[in-house]
């Protein structure tokens, strides 16, 4: 599978949209996992271990400052996943971002990744705050993928690198 690093320099505003971000608890974590699993299913094609460090990874994420999960919302509904953590030297990682098959298509994802990104550009999420152009995201989707191509076009970013995993 390709992957690509990329560096966020700014969010473009987004039209507004149905729903709102929120950041998940321990309440929220089984829906959280199942969707951590179903992003390793689907796009890593993980079974084994990387389905077996999940609820290691996710429990961190949830536990743990400078990590974490937002959900997005949508007339109480919980619609999309997005995660982030693993400070980089120049700034932190940002995935999965997960929607169910049957929720796709709708704007959900685009919304989640461009608030939470914003967050971390503003300061919010992560202790001592992070420069602009500091966001590292380390995508892991495919780099050809469509979708994620039309998310990178809404969250401006400049491809560092790509690679093909091994």
């Amino acid at each position: 599978m390709r992957q690509g690093a990329y560096a966020l320099e700014r969010v473009e505003p987004l039209p507004p949209g149905s729903g709102a971000a929120r950041a998940a608890t321990t309440a929220d974590r089984e829906l959280a996992l199942r969707w951590w699993i179903a992003f390793g299913e689907e796009v890593l094609h993980e079974g084994g271990p990387g389905r077996e460090r999940a609820e290691a990874t996710l429990d961190h994420r949830l536990s743990t400052a400078g990590t974490g999960i937002f959900l997005w919302e949508d007339a109480g509904e919980v619609v999309s996943l997005a995660g982030w953590g693993g400070r980089t030297p120049n700034g932190i990682r940002v995935g999965p971002v997960y929607t169910p098959p049957e929720l796709r298509g709708r704007g959900y994802a685009t919304a989640l990744t461009a608030e939470l990104s914003q967050q971390l550009l503003d300061g919010r999420l992560v202790e001592g705050g992070l420069a602009e152009g500091d966001l590292d995201r380390l995508e892991d989707l495919a780099v050809a993928d469509p979708f994620v191509d039309r998310v990178r076009g809404r969250v401006r970013e400049i491809g560092i690198e790509e690679a093909e995993a091994v």
